[in-house]
């Protein structure tokens, strides 16, 4: 057998005896300028990668660093910062430093936090002055744990989109949902204000919740995963692409002719051609969608106040945010507030110059509504506008065909 190590067998290297330089040690440990750069970054919210792709960049003629050297110290500085505390206590030290409206529930056998409820007080104050919509909805691989980061999402008077509150909960159950909402409700309890409307997905256990815990307040179903869902229905019973796009836009008898009907009388007749036409579907829909039609087709959402949200894509946008902002599926509580509690800052000072440029820099194209200018907010002088000039377009036959809609869904 041949011996690799030797060189005919008589122990001797076949190679010369690589040589290394001094200071050529990948894994010898941080210098002081890095430790204080990484240090610096660390602090601000930075992931270990970023740094590491960063101070590659700087200083191409050092020895790259590794992902273990930099977790490594990253975790160390962070271990300094939290001192005795765990990551849970040193989020919450976190949360009141910062004086967020906050709660947490304790899992009575392994007692650990199992929900958590955080609103930054700026978001609280938007809310209280603006509690109309609520868009409701999930998302997942944010934190270690691997519970849903539930995100509430709030409308400004100039068609801004605001974090109301953010929460870990360990199950989508109505249980749970239940826990969530009722601390929404808290928030509001010192105004007696109440939600307009809330949009979410068709999430049972937050269906029945909403029902308990907000008896009076409308609930929509976001229009676009509805049509997403019976899409995919379509082309299962029907097999080919254009065979479902022909039973979803059929203008005789397709399901769009159903869900954008805008009088009762005309849904139903749509309704009735379409369960005809398309009975395999007709039949899915009733099942899993026909208690819940009101929530979703448009006559009956036309007569909900809801500032022009039928959908939860605002609610999608914040996720993708708040995902550009965490860069990470693996963090700690501490961590996750830390990069929120920063999103959040610049957010809110966004929305502040919005609400004034609104105000002070009123953008009229019409003289109509200049009696207006800085008392009410530009987007509500934009739709008057275009309702202005789609009365124009009506003309004689403006009563029977306007349908008020604007005044029932805006206010």
């Amino acid at each position: 057998m041949w011996n690799f190590l030797t060189s005919e067998g008589g122990g001797l290297h076949n190679h010369n005896v690589a040589v290394y330089k001094d200071g050529d040690r990948h894994f010898a440990g941080l210098d002081t300028e890095y430790k204080a750069y990484v240090r610096q970054q660390t602090m601000v919210g930075v992931l270990p990668r970023d740094i590491k792709n960063t101070l590659h960049l700087k200083t191409p003629e050092k020895p790259q660093l590794s992902s273990t050297q930099l977790y490594n110290e990253t975790r160390k500085i962070r271990q300094e910062v939290r001192g005795e505390r765990t990551t849970a206590q040193q989020m919450l030290a976190l949360a009141v430093e910062a004086k967020y409206v906050h709660w947490h529930k304790i899992n009575s056998e392994t007692k650990e936090i199992s929900h958590i409820f955080m609103a930054h007080p700026d978001s609280v104050k938007l809310f209280r002055a603006y509690p109309y919509v609520v868009i409701h909805d999930s998302t997942y691989k944010t934190n270690m744990y691997k519970n849903p980061l539930i995100e509430m999402v709030g409308v400004t008077p100039i068609g801004s989109s605001f974090l109301i509150a953010c929460s870990m909960i360990p199950t989508e159950s109505e249980e749970c949902y239940s826990w969530l909402l009722k601390k929404l409700a808290d928030i509001l309890d010192v105004t007696g204000a109440s939600p307009s409307v809330f949009v979410t997905d068709r999430e049972l256990g937050l269906i029945n919740a909403l029902k308990a815990v907000f008896p009076g307040v409308d609930h929509l179903l976001c229009r676009w995963h509805v049509k997403k869902a019976i899409n995919v229905k379509a082309l299962k019973f029907y097999h080919t692409e254009s065979m479902k796009a022909f039973v979803i836009t059929n203008p005789e008898d397709g399901w769009n002719n159903v869900i954008n009907a805008i009088t009762k009388q005309a849904f139903q007749q749509a309704w009735a051609c379409f369960s005809r036409k398309w009975a395999r579907m007709s039949a899915y829909i009733g099942r899993a969608w026909g208690e819940h039609a009101g929530k979703f087709v448009l006559c009956y959402t036309n007569e909900v106040f809801h500032l022009g949200n039928t959908s939860t894509s605002r609610v999608e946008s914040a996720h993708s945010l708040l995902k550009a902002w965490l860069k990470s599926s693996h963090l700690t509580l501490d961590t996750m507030l830390f990069l929120i509690h920063g999103m959040l800052e610049g957010q809110h000072s966004k929305i502040k110059k919005e609400l004034e440029d609104s105000m002070s820099k009123p953008r009229i194209t019409s003289r109509t509504f200049s009696l207006l200018q800085g008392n009410v907010s530009t987007m509500a002088i934009e739709l008057m506008e275009k309702e202005l000039l789609r009365g124009l377009g009506l003309g004689i036959g403006l009563e029977d065909g306007c349908g008020h809609v604007l005044r029932t869904t805006h206010g």
